[in-house]
């Protein structure tokens, strides 16, 4: 639909006025808690050390260790916005959030083909629910992976329905380049089954293939994609055998994975992503069916049967498909979100007395819009995130420092500390050698609580208390050898 065409009637301002309230609270709250260990506090410290080193190829996990576990996408946007707003957690989660601005705002236009009703819609419930709200304001690769998977279904609808022409053929496949340097090849696998399922469904394969360049698509792709994937081989041997193997086979078919590098696999029972799939819902999975009962919804749909189909493919596929997974986290349902906040808008579209649907709907923006911020500041001030982030120690050791004061940490530096210190920070694996590592007149340590009681008596009673959280200590020592 043309710009200037696009309704702009009471739906649309107040709705519109509802969700531009929740961005800016959402982006306001970027700053409100510190970088979490481990996931999200070690993509950003990659993402620093490539700012910082100008190499945009390798993935370093510090000075010796290159990191095989992702693809340069997420990372590269993550430094973008470190290089262009400082070293910061709000320069680190704010490509993050607007690539979910990206995804809302391509579920909206996949809903304006229906009615300008649905498409405000559906962004409304994906803006507003639990696990969108949260992946946007983090530092990781899943909404990269959700802004590629969306641009891929998205696109090859358009294409089959013979709508945006150039732009569903542009959508199609760079989301499938967006997903390839994201999280590898698991895009294909997340919308190649339920496009070709809906192929299979409607009997539509020979539209499909008149419809869709495959041929240059695939090789546009293959352009975009395969030079860094060449290059990160070429410059860490070993990279392609684990990221396509390892990450992709045994990450998801053997339980509790031993040969994972970086971290411990997120052993699950299966069919535990169901459970998450429910949580990421939240709080549509209250107010919607209370809206049912309360008989301001019906059971028809805006939406017509061949859609429904899609839409249901789409949103069931990541579910079912890491049904069987075993290393799991809850974030593997996002890719299918959109699709679930459309089909739920194709309901609201059709309630009884749409305008009050409305009206709900931008209630609940609203009040999720100031309860964040008050949520998180609430959380700061009651010292909630120290346990996961040693921001608060880090503080405590600027403050008290002198130049040339040195800081280490045992018994490794954790990414949270490695980021906020940016770079200026050692570990040290015994807490004994510590009058043997250090290399400064005075000398900071940071130490997890279960190493302190590990550590010489003598060594104890030589050290001063500076901070402590509920996981870790901060103590000073003098006396290190010149």
């Amino acid at each position: 639909m043309p710009a200037s065409k696009l309704p702009i009637d009471r739906t649309s301002r107040l709705l519109l006025g509802a969700l531009l309230l929740l961005a800016l609270a959402r982006l306001a709250s970027l700053a409100f808690y510190p970088l979490m260990d481990m996931t999200e506090a070690r993509y950003a410290d990659i993402a620093r050390r490539m700012a910082q080193s100008g190499d945009w190829v390798t993935l370093s996990l510090d000075d010796m260790r290159t990191f095989w576990g992702k693809p340069a996408l997420s990372f590269w946007a993550t430094a973008s916005g470190l290089k262009l707003f400082g070293i910061t957690p709000w320069a680190a989660r704010l490509p993050h959030f607007l690539m979910g601005v990206g995804v809302a705002a391509l579920v909206w236009r996949h809903g304006l083909s229906q009615s300008a009703r649905l498409a405000w819609h559906a962004a409304a419930l994906l803006a507003g629910s639990l696990l969108f709200l949260l992946s946007t304001g983090a530092v990781m690769t899943d909404t990269a992976l959700a802004l590629g998977t969306t641009l891929v279904m998205s696109g090859f609808w358009w294409c089959v329905t013979g709508r945006e022409g150039l732009w569903a053929r542009i959508a199609l496949f760079g989301g499938l380049a967006v997903g390839l340097l994201a999280k590898g090849p698991l895009v294909l696998v997340l919308c190649a089954v339920p496009i070709g399922g809906w192929m299979l469904w409607e009997r539509r394969w020979s539209e499909a293939w008149r419809r869709v360049p495959w041929i240059y698509g695939t090789l546009a792709v293959t352009a975009l994609v395969l030079p860094w994937y060449l290059l990160a081989e070429n410059r860490s041997p070993g990279f392609l055998e684990y990221f396509i193997v390892g990450e992709h086979v045994y990450r998801f078919l053997v339980r509790g994975w031993s040969g994972d590098l970086y971290s411990n696999a997120h052993g699950m029972p299966h069919g535990t992503v169901w459970l998450f799939a429910l949580a990421a819902a939240l709080p549509w999975l209250v107010v919607l069916p209370l809206a049912a009962v309360g008989g301001a919804l019906r059971r028809a749909t805006a939406l017509d049967a061949p859609h429904v189909r899609y839409l249901l493919l789409w949103v069931l596929w990541p579910c079912v498909f890491f049904t069987v997974a075993g290393n799991i986290l809850w974030t593997y349902v996002l890719p299918g979100m959109p699709a679930l906040a459309l089909l739920c808008a194709g309901w609201t579209a059709a309630a009884r007395r749409p305008q009050r649907m409305d009206r709900l709907l931008a209630a609940v923006l609203l009040l999720l819009a100031l309860a964040i911020p008050a949520l998180l500041l609430a959380a700061g001030r009651a010292s909630l995130f120290d346990r996961y982030s040693l921001l608060p120690l880090v503080q405590a050791y600027q403050r008290v420092a002198q130049p040339g004061d040195a800081l280490m940490e045992v018994p490794s530096v954790s990414f949270s500390t490695d980021f906020y210190m940016q770079g200026r920070v050692k570990g040290m694996r015994y807490g004994e050698d510590l009058p043997v590592l250090a290399t400064s007149p005075v000398t900071y340590v940071i130490i997890a609580n279960d190493r302190w009681e590990l550590l010489p008596r003598e060594l104890r009673e030589q050290v001063t208390p500076v901070a402590a959280t509920t996981s870790h200590k901060l103590f000073r020592w003098t006396g290190a050898r010149r």
